[in-house]
């Protein structure tokens, strides 16, 4: 998972977080990002919502308000729809965060990112509850699946005894 935070207007990085094992150029990509984005508000009327690129499933979120421009990239087999509701929770976290230090930055903005790498932190934080919740997913998944081999062999187990010849039986056992 990679999730970039960036300044809609100036396409500059705010802050970038990487959990895959892919190298970039955080600020190049930022750029680009933001562009495409621009491109599609400018010519369709609309912010991007997700799109699929360089085997990569990639989320936007753009916030008029603020005019900053969320994203997450994450490999293709999680939902466009996980990687929204994850993003969506960062983009809260951090406007709750850091809504008022950003907009009195006004024109006058020096450019001091640091400001914003103790969110990195947060983004941490969330990311690794998510792969725990996969995890026990997983699990659950196995222990139902696991619950209705047992009740097959239970239904099996009931025709056996009930149903065939002791011998048949005897030698199936």
């Amino acid at each position: 998972m990679n999730i970039w935070i960036m300044d809609n207007r100036k396409g500059v990085n705010l802050l970038f977080k990487s959990f895959l094992q892919i190298p970039v150029d955080k600020d190049i990509i930022s750029g680009l990002l933001t562009a495409f984005n621009q491109f599609t508000v400018h010519e369709f009327k609309q912010s991007i919502e997700s799109i699929e690129m360089a085997g990569l499933r990639w989320v936007y979120i753009f916030e008029p308000s603020l005019d900053l421009l969320f994203v997450i990239s994450d490999t293709k087999d999680i939902s466009a729809d996980t990687l929204f509701w994850r993003l969506s929770n960062i983009k809260e976290s951090f406007i709750q965060r850091y809504e008022q230090t950003y907009r009195n930055r006004g024109d006058r903005w020096e450019g001091n990112l640091a400001t914003f790498d103790p969110f990195e932190e947060v983004i941490e934080d969330l990311y690794f509850q998510w792969k725990d919740a996969e995890i026990m997913t997983s699990l659950a998944d196995f222990f139902n699946l696991l619950g209705i081999v047992q009740q097959i062999f239970n239904y099996f187990y009931k025709i056996m005894k009930e149903e065939m010849v002791s011998a048949m039986r005897e030698r199936i056992f």
